[in-house]
């Protein structure tokens, strides 16, 4: 019989993925999952899970896969800092590890390892340089009289080719949400490029969902640049968003990932802010 492995992460519900195993009466050994990032002059944030193998429970998901008991840690090359795990209501789940005893910096590689019941994951990354917004224009949607497209206006930074766009309501405390085909590819030499804002798109989205953003909303707009490692992640996290029927559950197997011994994406990533009043 043909098994399959779900493991989970946070974007901002549990993000579930299919592993394919090998034809066996025996699911694969768990492993940890690692949903974290470091911003520039921000902290370290980490949501720690593990693997599972459907029917090993009756719990849901996110009980049986969240790990609150771990241990997590973040390099900087020069120093290492311990995160420490809490309950946190802003997040799904809401709980994760942080620490506010190292702030990103472009041009440093942070580590980070994570440890829990004999298994351990780690992964690398060199924080690139942020870019410079130069604008955010918004239009209305033909036909419509609620909804409006945004366009961001940026100058790459310098020698950097890949970004990722994350968006949240303005004044919100959680977690800056995927924009909907938000993983962003610069061309060769380009000293502005013009991109496409859309609404992220989550597992609450209705049927009819719409990229667009509602007439009056305030939203943060993040300009993230980020390694071809973590782009290729998002990359892929995008066409399953969009090609895959149901986001949370994909259909092509795994998502590139930039974790050793375990699964997810870990980013250093330089940011650009920017806030923005929805009107035409």
């Amino acid at each position: 019989m043909r098994y399959r492995l779900l493991y989970i992460s946070l974007i901002s519900v549990v993000m579930t993925w299919l592993v394919a195993c090998n034809n066996t009466t025996a699911p694969s050994a768990p492993s940890l999952v690692i949903d974290g990032w470091i911003d520039s002059d921000g902290y370290p944030v980490v949501v720690l899970t593990r693997t599972i193998s459907p029917g090993d429970s009756k719990k849901t998901p996110v009980a049986d896969c969240l790990v609150r008991w771990g241990k997590v840690t973040v390099s900087d090359g020069e120093r290492e800092v311990v995160l420490t795990g809490s309950s946190n209501e802003n997040y799904f789940p809401p709980y994760i590890y942080r620490s506010y005893e190292m702030k990103g910096e472009p041009g440093r590689t942070y580590s980070v390892t994570a440890s829990y019941d004999g298994m351990t994951a780690s992964s690398s990354c060199k924080m690139p340089s942020r870019p410079r917004i130069t604008g955010v224009v918004t239009r209305k949607v033909q036909d419509s009289d609620s909804l409006c497209e945004l366009t961001l206006n940026f100058v790459p930074a310098a020698g950097e080719r890949f970004y990722h766009i994350v968006t949240r309501p303005y004044g919100s405390r959680g977690r800056m949400l995927p924009s909907f085909m938000g993983a962003v590819k610069a061309d060769v030499g380009a000293d502005t490029v013009s991109v496409p804002v859309y609404a992220p798109k989550t597992d609450t989205s209705p049927d009819d969902f719409s990229p667009y953003f509602k007439t009056g909303d305030i939203i943060e707009v993040a300009l993230c640049t980020i390694t071809p490692e973590v782009y290729d992640f998002w990359l892929g996290y995008d066409e399953e968003v969009a090609f895959g029927g149901n986001q949370f559950v994909t259909s092509s197997g795994n998502l590139q990932s930039n974790v050793m011994n375990g699964y997810g994406v870990w980013s250093a990533r330089g940011v650009a802010l920017h806030t923005v009043v929805i009107a035409p």
